[in-house]
C-alpha cells in the first residue's frame, strides 16, 4: 500500500513509492505498510539542558536558545546552571566617604554627593572627605560699605539692606553717598506755567493752578502752559441752523434766536425751515362775495366793501351776499300826493314838482287841494254898480 502503482507502455509495470512528506523538519514522515496512510511523527528536541529553551521551528528543525535570566536590572549580573537562574548583585562602592553609592535598576551604579545642607544662606556647607562629616563655614556678609547695614538671612543670605537717611520730609530725596547721608530737594516743577509750585514736607508736591476767569460763558478760559497768561477764547455759538440767529450773553452762554425771515411785507406769512426762510402770501380771502380781497404790504390784509354806485340817486345800490353781483333797486319817489308829480332825476334824485291845475283861463285862480285841481273863479267886481262886470278867460 505504500507504492503507487502503473504501467508504461515501453518499461512495463511501475511501482512508485509513496511520498509522505508535510515540509517540516520538525517531524519524521513515513508510510504506514499497513494501512498505506502517510504518518508524521513529531521529532523530540530535547538536549536534556535546563538553561536552554527547546523548540522546533518547521523550516530549521530543533532549536535549543539560551533561558534568558535578565531580571531587566543593570545592578545584577544574570546567569543560568543547572537549570536555576542567578541575578548577582554588582558591587557599586568607590571608596569616596563623602559620596552615597548606589545602583539604579536601569543606570546603574549612582554615586551621590553626601547631601550637606543645615537649609541656612548664611553657610557655605561641604563634606570633609577624610570622614565624611559635613562641615558648615559661616558666609562673611561685610561688604565694607556704610551705606549698607549687613546681616545675613538663613533663607535669603547675605542681605545688604540700604542705610536709612530718611529726614521724615517728602519734599527731599534721601540718599546715602561716599559714608555720609545726603538729603536732596526735590524740583516741584511741573514745567506748568499755569501752576503755582510748592512743597509740604508731609504730603509733597503741590500744584495749585492760576485761576483764569473772566465771568463771561461767552469764553473758554484757560492757561497758556507755556507763557502763563489767561487765555479766553470765543465760545463757538453756531448751531450750524440757518435758522437760528447766534449770539452769546455774558451770563447765560450760547443763545439761539429763532430767526424772524421778516420780509416787512404784511401780506406775507414769514417762517424759516429746512435752512432757508420762507415767504409765503397771505390768504386774505374773507369768503364775502361783496368784498375785494387785497392785501397791503404796510397794513396786511383789506377787505374792501365792494361799490356798487350807477351813479344815480334813483337807485337804491347794494350788493348781494350771495352771487356779489350788484343790484340797483329803483328809488319809490311816490309821496302819496295828488298833487305833485312824482318823477326822478339821476343826480338829483327825487322830484315832486307841483301839479298845474292851469284851466287856460285868467278867470280863475288854479289850485290843488286834496289831491284834486281846484280853478276857483276870480271875482271882476269893481263895485260899481254902474258897470257890468264880466270875465274874458283870454283876456
Amino acid at each position: 500500500p505504500c507504492t503507487i502503482d502503473t504501467c508504461n507502455a515501453q518499461t512495463g509495470c511501475q511501482n512508485t513509492n509513496k511520498i509522505c512528506n508535510d515540509d517540516s523538519l520538525c517531524t519524521n514522515d513515513s508510510c504506514d505498510p499497513v494501512s498505506g496512510q502517510c504518518l508524521f511523527v513529531p521529532v523530540v528536541c530535547d538536549d536534556n539542558d535546563g538553561c536552554t529553551i527547546d523548540s522546533c521551528a518547521s523550516d530549521v528543525g530543533c532549536l535549543f536558545v539560551n533561558k534568558s535570566c535578565d531580571d531587566a536590572s543593570v545592578c545584577t549580573i544574570d546567569t543560568c546552571s543547572d537549570g536555576v537562574c542567578s541575578n548577582t548583585p554588582i558591587v557599586c562602592d568607590d571608596s569616596e566617604l563623602c559620596t552615597i553609592d548606589t545602583c539604579d535598576r536601569v543606570l546603574g551604579c549612582q554615586h551621590t554627593a553626601r547631601v550637606c545642607n543645615d537649609s541656612s544662606l548664611c553657610t557655605t556647607d561641604s563634606c570633609n572627605s577624610a570622614n565624611g562629616q559635613c562641615v558648615f563655614t559661616p558666609v562673611v556678609c561685610d561688604d565694607a560699605d556704610f551705606c549698607t547695614i549687613d546681616s545675613c538671612s538663613a533663607a535669603i543670605g547675605c542681605i545688604f539692606t540700604n542705610r536709612s537717611c530718611d529726614d521724615l520730609s517728602v519734599c527731599t530725596i534721601d540718599t546715602c553717598s561716599n559714608n555720609a547721608c545726603v538729603n536732596t530737594p526735590i524740583s516741584c516743577s511741573d514745567d506748568n506755567e499755569c501752576t503755582f509750585d510748592s512743597c509740604d514736607a508731609r504730603t509733597g508736591c503741590k500744584h495749585v493752578e492760576r485761576v483764569c476767569d473772566d465771568s463771561s460763558l461767552c469764553t473758554n478760559d484757560s492757561c497758556n502752559a507755556t507763557s502763563g497768561e489767561c487765555v479766553f477764547e470765543p465760545v463757538e455759538c453756531a448751531d450750524a441752523d440757518f435758522c437760528t440767529i447766534d449770539s452769546c450773553s455774558a451770563d447765560i452762554g450760547c443763545i439761539h434766536t429763532n430767526r424772524t425771515c421778516d420780509d416787512s411785507d404784511m401780506c406775507t406769512v414769514d417762517s424759516c425751515s429746512d435752512g432757508a426762510c420762507h415767504n409765503v402770501a397771505l390768504n386774505c380771502t374773507d369768503n364775502d362775495p361783496c368784498t375785494i380781497d387785497t392785501c397791503n404790504a404796510q397794513t396786511g390784509c383789506q377787505n374792501t366793501n365792494k361799490i356798487c354806485n350807477d351813479d344815480s340817486l334813483c337807485t337804491n345800490d347794494s350788493c348781494s351776499p350771495l352771487s356779489g353781483e350788484c343790484v340797483f333797486e329803483s328809488v319809490d319817489c311816490d309821496d302819496f300826493d295828488g298833487c305833485t308829480i312824482d318823477s326822478c332825476s339821476r343826480s338829483v334824485g327825487c322830484i315832486h314838482t307841483n301839479r298845474s291845475c292851469d284851466d287856460s283861463s285868467v278867470c280863475t285862480i288854479d289850485t290843488c287841494s286834496n289831491n284834486a285841481c281846484v280853478n276857483t273863479p276870480i271875482s271882476c267886481s269893481d263895485d260899481n254898480e254902474c258897470t257890468f262886470d264880466s270875465c274874458d278867460a283870454r283876456t
